[in-house]
């Protein structure tokens, strides 16, 4: 904007001749100096962008890429949703099998007493409900994976056009200074206010799509072998509880069995319990980080509008006016880089606090991964203690497929 023009301030004035009215220009001011952005310097900006643009989309399609490579890596090696989803209905399958074949067991059972039946009856509710939550929180991790890739991809393929549109945009701008086609600028800047509306839409289309997906792949896993639509981990925790008092009300040796047995169903609700609130806090989370997306979004993308904005207004109402229209390129480049500059800093903010998060919840012992490990460690435990119940030897099989 440094670089002067020389221009004419001129003053129109009217003068009768031969009965005619005509209207003359004449030269007000002259040699008055009004800026005019350098060409040279234009055509570096709009490079500079453009190479940016074109190395951010080239990120964001080996992103997408590499999502996609994993995917059907996972299903080659049936590690994959679907073939997840296939080992929890015949893992379920079994488990409904081996309860119904104790139901068909105890209906023969007409000399049980009075508390046995009170036990069996209680213990019962107890694997009705670890059944219904195991399987719940199975469908919950499924729909969470498809949700979480969903949201990527959609995050992904939104950047490729948000880049790949103002990679265009710059390719407009550097043929319209080149050949000095000031016109040809407008249709640049309506690539660029694309780009920034693309930018606003990104968290909120990234989400919804998450959503949505998550929402169907629950819906349809629910239809196939979920009884339950929510998480009723307080009904556990009752019917556990019922069967602890009615154990104690009962002296038979076999109520020792029945106890035993309480001491995994114990186990089995910390964990449902743990799950549960694990689940909260990711949600939580998730809805703190989308509204942080969605004002960061409207904040960067915004500036972004604003400078296809002035540009269009600059390029198509002020193109025979230099000074004119250098103004408003410069308004609306100082507007982008402040959205530039806050998306460098929020960026880097955004990583730190990432950071700091995970370095909490390690000491917490509350990494997704820790959890899985956890988990992990007290079914191999529990599993033992089956294999090492009394009676374990007539009811191993049974007892190892209801701890899975």
């Amino acid at each position: 904007m440094q670089t002067p023009a020389t221009i004419h301030k001129l003053s129109t004035a009217t003068k009768i001749v031969n009965g005619k009215t005509e209207k003359f220009t004449t030269v007000k001011t002259s040699l008055a100096k009004a800026p005019r952005a350098s060409s040279k310097l234009v055509e570096g900006a709009a490079t500079t962008q453009m190479i940016g643009q074109l190395v951010g989309a080239a990120g964001d399609v080996f992103e997408l890429s590499s999502n996609i490579r994993n995917s059907l890596q996972a299903e080659k090696h049936g590690l994959g949703v679907k073939a997840y989803a296939g080992k929890a209905k015949e893992l379920t399958d079994q488990v409904d099998e081996l309860l119904t074949r104790r139901n068909q067991a105890l209906f023969r059972q007409q000399t049980s007493s009075g508390n046995d039946l009170a036990v069996v009856n209680a213990e019962g509710a107890v694997l009705k409900d670890v059944r219904d939550l195991a399987v719940l929180q199975s469908v919950q991790y499924r729909s969470g994976i498809r949700k979480l890739h969903t949201f990527q991809n959609a995050a992904y393929v939104l950047n490729i056009a948000k880049n790949a549109a103002g990679a265009a945009g710059n390719m407009l701008n550097l043929e319209s200074t080149h050949n000095q086609q000031p016109k040809l600028a407008g249709g640049a800047s309506v690539l660029t206010t694309v780009a920034g509306a693309i930018i606003v839409a990104t968290p909120v289309l990234g989400r919804v799509s998450g959503n949505l997906a998550g929402l169907v792949d629950r819906r349809i896993a629910s239809q196939g072998f979920t009884r339950r639509q929510r998480d009723q981990t307080d009904e556990l925790v009752r019917d556990r509880h019922l069967l602890s008092d009615v154990l104690h009300k009962n002296t038979m040796p076999e109520s020792d069995m029945a106890a035993f047995r309480n001491n995994i169903y114990e186990q089995e609700e910390r964990l449902f319990i743990a799950q549960k609130d694990n689940l909260h806090r990711e949600n939580r989370l998730a809805r703190k980080t989308t509204i942080e997306n969605v004002v960061f979004g409207t904040i960067v993308g915004s500036s972004r509008i604003t400078q296809g904005t002035l540009g269009m207004v600059g390029a198509w109402r002020y193109y025979n006016q230099s000074w004119m229209n250098s103004r408003c390129t410069a308004a609306g480049a100082t507007a982008y880089a402040a959205g530039t500059s806050f998306n460098i800093l929020e960026t880097a903010r955004v990583r730190a606090d990432a950071e700091l998060s995970a370095h909490k919840l390690k000491n917490q012992h509350l990494l997704p991964s820790q959890i899985v490990q956890n988990r992990i460690e007290t079914l191999a435990s529990m599993q033992k203690s089956l294999e090492n119940m009394p009676g374990a030897v007539a009811t191993k099989q049974a007892s190892l497929d209801l701890a899975h």
